[in-house]
């Protein structure tokens, strides 16, 4: 499986790359765009995970696709920068000129999308869940290199691969005005129809994991399933350690009693328990009396006198003469392959197997099973036996107490530094709350969305939630900064000019986030397909319904 993930990671990465350059390559209709664009997103890249070598030192399941993901996020710096030098060219200009106006109209804008996405990113470093936080770290990082790359190694590439001759100046095919008004009445009260049916269901959405079905299917989990299916237990008991073999016996006594006891309100999950005890011989003291009895019948002088007459009987009193001298056989005296199963490496502790009634495939059996065993260990206290737990549901458990615990926390913090980073560029509480304004009703109606769709939140894709607040701000900075540069009247010459620019790289943000589509891994299929919805909604509130939003302000303040 971790192979089969590896595999996964890297197609992943190189299919957002590959889809990335068609991308720009289709939209700007410059074959020298993607190398241009993507020269420079390599170098952010790269500069990423050698700061993650530095720093954290490897990646895991969920930030292992961040290659993807940051060259998706990653390379819209470099479109909006391509998109303008090219919008400047066709002014007439020459290339250094057209340069500095790309450079000085689109880094404003590009810093506050990368404060307010890096920012969202390095919230989730509290997290006390790890997948979280080192996602966090290495997002935010990736969208502040790739910022830097994108206006250190672009710029000089543009000023080396393009010819200095100064081009015509093209007709204005894109001359200003505003949005048709029954057309933006119709836009926004559609989206604010929508946004309104995700605020009514953003408690409807539920939080639920099923670890087996989140794994996916491949040959690892078939035979898994498999084995699980023929030996009818599994593979995943809890296992209690305890000093001695007397001590694992008492453990299974009242783990027993639990089970038949219960906890209280609800029946006990305790299924099956095996010590080593069970290999040896059982209720040895019962048994004493009766061999004791039969060896002094077996010794009686009359049954050598049948012995003498009949051959076969008197091999047969042998026999059971030698039986009834037998002894119970200790630990020491079981086969090495079984009496290893029952000892810790050390061979001086005894473990105990507790099996529970059902697979817990779910993150509520996970956490009824941990409530099991917490009981079972607050009885093993109190019979003053010394005993340390372990169990990977217990781990799903607590990782999934984690998660519920940061995500809420995570998705308040993220809209606050979005508005922390607006503030500081437009440094009016009004232009502010403009430019958030397509944020929230892109983000509702991603609930919307996802509530029609019967999406549910799991540990993978509720971290989509707080990088799609991120990432759907970008857009709108973009559009407002263009707007504020061309005046009123212009939002038709922004929705033609910086909407272009928006919807590639939303495209490429979305290659990044959906590559992962491709995993075996149903965890991180989940979190892409969520992101790619997540993604639409905010580019759809940004470029359409906001611009509309504009033009109707406009007509409101005339």
């Amino acid at each position: 499986q971790h192979r089969i993930m590896l595999t996964d990671l890297r197609t992943a990465s190189f299919l957002a790359l590959g889809l990335g350059v068609l991308i720009v390559a289709s939209f700007t209709r410059r074959l020298r765009a993607p190398f241009l664009i993507g020269a420079s997103l390599i170098c952010g890249v790269v500069w990423t995970f050698a700061v993650t070598e530095l720093s954290i030192g490897q990646v895991n399941i969920i930030t292992g696709f961040l290659v993807a993901v940051i060259i998706g996020l990653g390379i819209d710096f470099g479109v909006h920068l391509f998109v303008r030098f090219n919008q400047e060219r066709q002014k007439g200009i020459g290339v250094e000129e057209a340069v500095v106006e790309a450079v000085c109209g689109t880094l404003p804008p590009a810093m506050t999308s990368a404060m307010t996405t890096a920012g969202t990113f390095y919230s989730f470093s509290i997290a006390d869940f790890r997948g979280f936080s080192e996602f966090g770290m290495i997002a935010g990082t990736g969208v502040l290199l790739t910022l830097l790359s994108s206006f250190t190694v672009l710029p000089p590439l543009l000023l080396l691969a393009t010819p200095k001759k100064t081009a015509a100046p093209a007709p204005n095919l894109n001359p200003k005005g505003s949005l048709p008004p029954a057309l933006c009445w119709s836009v926004v009260a559609v989206l604010l129809l929508v946004a309104a049916a995700g605020a009514v269901s953003v408690t409807d959405i539920p939080f639920r994991n099923n670890f087996r079905e989140l794994r996916g299917h491949s040959e690892a989990t078939e035979f898994l399933e498999y084995v699980d299916k023929n030996l009818g237990l599994g593979f995943n008991p809890a296992v209690i350690v305890v000093p001695t073999a007397k001590d694992a016996q008492k453990t299974k006594e009242i783990a027993l009693e639990q089970q038949q006891e219960g906890l209280g309100d609800r029946d006990s999950r305790i299924d099956r328990v095996l010590t080593i005890s069970d290999l040896l011989p059982s209720h040895v003291e019962a048994h004493r009396p009766k061999i004791a009895r039969l060896r002094e019948l077996l010794a009686d002088p009359k049954l050598d006198k049948a012995e003498e007459k009949d051959g076969d009987r008197a091999e047969q009193l042998k026999e059971a003469r030698q039986m009834v001298k037998a002894v119970p056989w200790t630990v020491s005296e079981l086969p090495e392959q079984l009496r290893r199963r029952f000892t810790t490496l050390s061979k001086d502790k005894y473990l105990v197997y507790v099996w529970p009634d059902e697979h817990n495939n779910s993150d509520y059996q996970a956490m009824a099973w941990e409530d099991e065993l917490d009981a079972l260990s607050a009885r093993l206290d109190k019979a003053k036996i010394d005993h340390r737990v372990g169990d990977e549901t217990l781990i799903l458990a607590w990782v999934t107490r984690l998660v519920l615990h940061d995500g809420p926390r995570l998705l308040l913090l993220a809209v606050g530094v979005v508005i922390l980073f607006l503030l500081v560029d437009f440094r009016s509480a009004k232009k502010t709350a403009l430019v958030f304004l397509p944020l929230a009703v892109g983000m509702l109606g991603f609930v919307a969305v996802m509530r029609l769709l019967g999406i549910e939140l799991n540990m993978f894709n509720l971290i989509v939630l707080p990088s799609v607040i991120g990432i759907g701000i970008d857009n709108a900075v973009h559009i407002y900064h263009r707007y504020t540069t061309e005046g009123p009247g212009s939002t038709r010459l922004v929705v033609q000019k910086t909407g272009m620019a928006a919807l590639i790289a939303s495209l490429t943000t979305a290659v990044g986030f959906g590559s992962s589509l491709i995993s075996h891994h149903s965890g991180l299929q989940q979190l892409g397909g969520t992101a790619l919805i997540g993604i639409a909604m905010t580019f759809i509130a940004a470029v359409i319904f906001f611009p509309c939003a504009l033009s109707l302000i406009e007509r409101y303040k005339k």
